[in-house]
């Protein structure tokens, strides 16, 4: 299984795009490619572990870092069901010896999905780092593949392999210039070296811009598939590239600048960062084809085992299906984000969480908000229909809960209580506030006297203006001591509200700001935010906690993450 790391299928050859992949493109012919294939979530640490388990829900990637928030509070107190079973598990139990090989500093061996691998290998720790890369490149992760592979060439092995250049920073390097033409030197000698982020700042875009963000982001797909070819030309040297399953796929897309001022993933279920490729090529076994029919992550692991002629053991099972087993009619089958559902043509985007949506009793679709839009009419997802089309709404709940109710049931079954074994931090917009608190997008707000809530979807800031009175916050916790920080700007005090209450001491620019040990008891973080009233604007974008015995944050990891885009 090969993971390209926000790769978009419209940038691959094999899906019509005018740039050629040309080593993937041949593996696409040998294969099948399933042409609207949706991953269930838009970053990394959701999607990865529904792909491996296929399950629509499952505990996330642990972050291993007190600066990067945690997907939900409530998913502290979760574990993976009795009946999740991994690709590498099932496929191990079958006497395959199994690897991963990640460039992705999201897999550490602590993480219970690298912990499903007999052999785990870190490389953006173990490999030194290219100027400017914060991750190890294609072509020294291809060549450490291929010495693995030498090296188990007698065994029947599963690999999982992790590529990270098509994540963002890319850079307008050779591969890049080599996609476009300047008629005067000093054009390319202005590009050279630029980010994709640093295109970001430009908007309005012009030609020139649009042609510069389009060649980096090609340049780096171009770049990871000649190191592939490389990978195939091993298999093919040995004369077993007709009998070893490939599996292509990445974890979500990217978004370009396709929406104002948006580059990355994350955030709502669009098409841009929903839509991924999936290549299967087993020629021994499968047929070439091309499949129009939507598919999801979810049904990956049942297709790869169905080809190989396996099942999950007794007591084992998948939410996904095989694609390409059975006579099931996939065309009018919906497709699943988190808190979305793509089905009859449209697409409908819930803005409140899963334990109302799915809740035992049926929330009134009339109060509820959120983003509907018309496939077929507007591709791009430009106009929102919410408040045109209640009957979508509608439609769109009862398919998800029809879909959803019992795969989520048995995942809110699976409480624990155990405290965690490693960093991880809690985002404003998850503490629960003593009175409401309004919600802007990113602007200063009206209101001079108090608090309001500043909500973008990749962070969240809690903002005081000054005047304003002390807030209240809390959320679920599992019991136990910790380091606690924060991402603090302003002046203020934090008080836990518990017996004896204590204050700690809070000034910074928004970075990380120690804040002492506490103990948490009954499960529930309390605390009352109190900012100086100095004239200073307060504001908490996180707090974080390091179990007592953790490891402490590394910072050269953090750098990394900050140069990913996990850390502002």
């Amino acid at each position: 299984m090969i993971l390209l790391d926000a790769a978009r299928p419209d940038r691959l050859g094999s899906y019509g795009a005018s740039r050629p992949t040309p080593n993937l493109d041949a593996l696409a012919a040998r294969g099948t490619v399933f042409l609207n294939h949706f991953s269930q979530a838009a970053d990394t640490r959701s999607s990865l572990p529904r792909l491996l388990y296929s399950r629509y829900f499952i505990p996330p990637l642990f972050p291993l870092s007190a600066k990067v928030p945690f997907s939900q509070p409530s998913d502290l107190f979760r574990e993976r069901d009795s009946e999740a079973v991994s690709l590498p598990a099932v496929l191990a139990a079958n006497g395959f010896h199994t690897a991963m090989i990640s460039a992705h500093t999201w897999l550490k061996p602590e993480t219970a999905f690298a912990r499903e691998f007999a052999e785990i290998y870190d490389l953006s720790s173990e490999l030194p780092l290219e100027d400017d890369f914060p991750h190890p490149r294609a072509e020294a992760v291809i060549d450490f593949t291929l010495d693995w592979l030498e090296a188990n060439r007698q065994r029947d092995v599963f690999l999982y392999l992790h590529l990270m250049d098509t994540h963002s920073p890319r850079f307008f390097d050779q591969d890049a210039e080599e996609l476009l033409y300047f008629p005067k030197p000093e054009q390319r000698r202005h590009w050279a070296g630029t980010r994709d982020r640093d295109l970001r700042g430009r908007e309005p875009f012009g030609h020139t811009e649009r042609q510069v963000l389009d060649a980096i982001y090609d340049g780096s797909l171009r770049y990871t598939d000649r190191h592939l070819g490389r990978l195939f030309d091993l298999y093919r040297d040995w004369g077993a590239l007709e009998r070893t399953l490939i599996a292509v796929t990445a974890d979500h897309g990217e978004i370009l600048l396709e929406r104002p001022g948006v580059l990355g993933h994350g955030g709502p279920w669009y098409d841009l960062v929903a839509r991924v490729p999936l290549i299967i090529s087993y020629p021994e076994r499968l047929e070439s084809r091309r499949i129009d029919a939507e598919s999801e992550a979810v049904d990956v692991v049942p297709t790869m085992l169905g080809a190989l002629g396996l099942e999950p053991p007794d007591g084992g099972g998948f939410d996904g299906e095989d694609l390409l087993g059975g006579s099931t009619e996939r065309s009018t089958r919906p497709a699943f984000g988190q808190r979305a559902v793509r089905f009859d043509g449209f697409k409908v985007i819930f803005e409140q969480p899963d334990e109302l949506l799915l809740a035992r009793e049926t929330p009134d679709p009339a109060l509820l908000t959120g983003e509907v839009y018309d496939l077929a009419a507007d591709p791009g997802e430009t106009t929102n229909l919410w408040s045109r089309r209640a009957d979508v709404v509608a439609a769109g709940l009862a398919t998800y809960r029809d879909h959803l109710a019992r795969p989520y049931a048995r995942y809110r079954r699976t409480r624990t209580e155990r405290q965690p074994d490693s960093s991880f931090a809690i985002a404003a917009r998850h503490f629960r506030t003593d009175r409401p608190v309004p919600t802007v997008g990113n602007r200063r707000p009206a209101s001079k006297s108090d608090w309001v809530l500043s909500d973008h979807w990749r962070d969240s800031y809690l903002m005081a203006m000054p005047g304003a009175p002390p807030l209240t916050i809390e959320f679920e916790l599992p019991n136990g001591v910790y380091e606690m920080s924060g991402a603090i700007s302003g002046g203020g005090r934090l008080v836990l509200v518990d017996s004896p209450p204590r204050p700690f001491g809070g000034a910074g620019d928004g970075g990380a700001v120690a804040l002492g040990e506490i103990e948490i008891r009954n499960q529930l973080f309390r605390a009352e935010l109190a900012p100086d009233r100095d004239g200073s604007p307060f504001s908490i974008s996180y707090l974080g906690f390091r179990p007592a015995g953790a490891a402490s944050d590394d910072a050269e990891r953090d750098e990394r993450l900050r140069s990913l885009g996990y850390v502002n």
